[in-house]
């Protein structure tokens, strides 16, 4: 929770209001990578991570192997990138992958 807002209005902020998604990571990854110059080691992480979805309506969603569950599933696939120094960390970036769609014509 952010303290001293009114969740209406931030929620009204993110659903609502026209902001440049990729503009922002884009702005926090430069803003990280500026904090993280001071530290003698910084690391770039880069991991994917499988999240089960039912049924077939979110994008991206696919038959395909989710590491979580250690077979083929349902499920989104997304690959994070982050930075670390020391026990310091921020995401970067966070992109959807999206399998390429087998279409059946009858």
């Amino acid at each position: 929770m952010v303290v001293d807002s009114d969740y209406y209005q931030i929620q009204h902020f993110i659903s609502e209001w026209p902001w440049d998604a990729r503009g922002v990571m884009n702005e926090v990854a430069r803003q990280s990578s500026e904090l993280f110059s001071e530290f003698e080691d910084v690391y770039l992480l880069i991991d994917e991570s499988a999240h089960t979805r039912k049924g077939d309506k979110s994008v991206g969603v696919a038959r395909q192997y989710s590491g979580q569950l250690g077979k083929v599933d349902n499920c989104q696939i997304a690959v994070y990138a982050a930075l670390s120094a020391g026990k310091y960390y921020n995401l970067i970036d966070a992109r959807l992958f999206l399998p390429e769609l087998s279409y059946k014509i009858s």
